[in-house]
């Protein structure tokens, strides 16, 4: 059973725009809300950090003019969260991807 979307963003201080941002990205094919909190629950970050670094990748996909799916979004911050996993002290998932996305950029990406 899919999680509803207010569910999941319920509490989080998001403007209209964020959450319509995540509305759409979260209605493509191949995602699912259950999958998204599946990923958090394996890792240490909260929902909010999850959200905050999803974000991250947004600004980068629009700062360099390319897009991608869902589904590589969040392959992404999974590789980031399981990245600090063990670090101390872990930095915020938001830190980590803004990061990794300045060192590395992104793979499977569209201009």
């Amino acid at each position: 059973m899919d999680l509803d979307l207010k569910e999941i963003l319920e509490g989080l201080p998001l403007s209209a725009k964020d959450l319509a941002v995540l509305q759409r990205r979260w209605a493509e094919a191949g995602f699912s809300t259950q999958k998204l909190a599946s990923a958090v629950d394996e890792t240490p970050f909260m929902l909010k950090e999850w959200i905050a670094a999803w974000f991250e990748v947004e600004l980068y996909l629009d700062t360099h003019h390319k897009k991608t799916d869902a589904l590589t979004i969040l392959g992404y911050l999974q590789c980031c969260a399981d990245a600090v996993r063990n670090s101390a002290p872990t930095p915020s998932l938001a830190e980590e991807v803004s990061r990794m996305l300045k060192d590395f950029g992104m793979q499977r990406v569209q201009k």
